[in-house]
């Protein structure tokens, strides 16, 4: 049987999990007969006739190497590359259009079309959206987001070792994204294939400094909805997914839906989601009210509550929902008539610990802790586009931690470039005035700790 279908047929509908009632079972070509794979996985070849097949198949055209699979998305990368630069002109975007982008298909656009209108160059994007080699048709490649970058790295073997059958160049070395960096108009983020590791260079280098491109395809823009119209949660939760009131992690903005956060960083069975507004605030009162007391030496920087005599080494605590309650514990009801602004207990943490918006439940939030907000860090160029599309204030500037320093500092990071120092948990010159400096503001954010669905 000579079953002849389209791509575009192929991907109608499909739920990664192929039922041969869906879609033609065999293809028969050459006098052999190929299923079609019960489901998608890195490494399959991708034909130009619409096949995937985890075989090399003689006398057809393979046109790229599966190389990412979740259940809203599937990448494939091309068999060539090239060493171009970004962008010989330098073009300058908003941050909008390609900085926090994740769709690397849509900030190419944008990079083709502001290039054609002004009459300058962008040759990485140029490059791939012509791209036309192995069977793949012009306008369909990419170049990818350096967050799509970061899933073809985690499949890098297994898709290098497509490659090398098929004597490919393999992934390796440094390779541009589709983002530009916030904080320099001048350079653009690229990724590493070797150790993921993500860096930037300059639009324009000399050629024995720029970086791979490697055309991208996104094969389908899979819908996790199901039969009956209801939505679920993917089995890959990955930062920048948004978190909605009713218990759904999904990777879209859904209508009439309440969405309450957004994940910020995945670790086994735990998930740590950023809620959606911050406060400018001080740390707390502490060491003004005599509530905590430094003892020992500088080395133990142990802490007593001299309420009850608890010793706490906050310093050592990585989980902030633990500081955060530890907080509230030892201050609520003590200060008295010393001050009466309840929020001024723990400042910060109060404000975090009493947070009920957007469908948040009160008590369940919390200060993150300094290894908390260094994993929000680490993830924040997925995070914050996430934040952007439903108007947000995003991730940028000095945070506090509910990690203390000692009994008159604590720790604050700052989101533009991982920065981290101690700040005294109350000076008036950082929260008085209207001042427009953003490094003498400090946000408290407030993070929910979630369980894997």
């Amino acid at each position: 049987m000579n079953s002849q279908f389209s791509f575009e047929d192929l991907i109608d509908g499909w739920n990664l999990s192929i039922k041969p009632e869906d879609l033609p079972a065999v293809i028969e070509k050459l006098g052999t007969v190929f299923d079609i794979p019960n489901g998608l996985a890195p490494g399959m070849y991708v034909y130009a006739d619409g096949l995937i097949s985890s075989e090399i198949i003689k006398g057809r055209q393979i046109m790229a190497i599966v190389g990412f699979v979740s259940q809203s998305k599937v990448l494939a990368v091309c068999l060539r590359q090239a060493r171009l630069n970004w962008s010989s002109h330098y073009l300058e975007t908003r941050l909008e259009d390609t900085s926090e982008m994740r769709d690397g298909k849509g900030a190419t656009r944008v990079l083709v079309d502001k290039v054609r209108a002004m009459g300058f160059n962008a040759e990485a994007a140029e490059w791939c959206f012509e791209y036309d080699q192995d069977g793949v048709k012009k306008h369909e490649a990419f170049l990818p987001s350096v967050l799509e970058l970061g899933h073809i790295y985690f499949n890098c073997k297994v898709i290098n070792a497509s490659l090398r059958a098929l004597h490919a160049e393999l992934l390796d070395g440094w390779y541009l994204s589709s983002c530009s960096c916030s904080h320099n108009f001048h350079c653009v983020w690229k990724s590493r294939m070797s150790d993921g590791n993500v860096y930037y260079q300059g639009k324009d280098v000399s050629e024995d400094k720029r970086a791979l491109v490697r055309p991208v395809l996104d094969l389908t823009s899979l819908s996790l909805k199901k039969e009956d119209n209801t939505f679920e949660t993917p089995k890959e939760i990955l930062p920048g997914m948004y978190v909605y009131a009713d218990g759904l992690i999904y990777p879209e903005i859904l209508p009439n839906r309440q969405v309450m956060a957004v994940v910020g960083n995945v670790s086994g069975s735990e998930i740590l989601a950023v809620c959606l507004r911050q406060k400018r605030l001080p740390w707390g009162v502490f060491y003004a009210s005599s509530l905590l007391t430094l003892v020992g030496n500088d080395k133990e920087e142990i802490i007593h509550c001299p309420r009850c005599g608890e010793i706490l080494i906050f310093h050592q605590e990585a989980d902030g929902k633990k500081l955060t309650r530890c907080f509230i514990r030892h201050t609520r009801g003590f200060l008295g008539e010393k001050i009466n602004d309840k929020s001024q207990e723990a400042g910060s943490s109060a404000w975090c610990y009493d947070y009920n918006q957007d469908g948040v439940e009160k008590y369940s939030a919390f200060l993150p802790s300094l290894t908390e907000l260094r994993a929000l860090f680490a993830n924040k160029d997925a995070i914050n586009p996430a934040l952007k599309a439903l108007s947000s204030e995003v991730l940028e500037g000095w945070y506090w931690t509910s990690s203390l320093y000692d009994a008159r500092h604590a720790w604050k990071l700052r989101m533009n470039d991982g920065t981290i120092e101690s700040a005294k948990v109350w000076d008036p010159d950082y929260y008085e005035g209207n001042s427009v400096d953003i490094n003498k503001k400090i946000y408290a954010r407030p993070v929910l700790r979630l369980k894997r669905p």
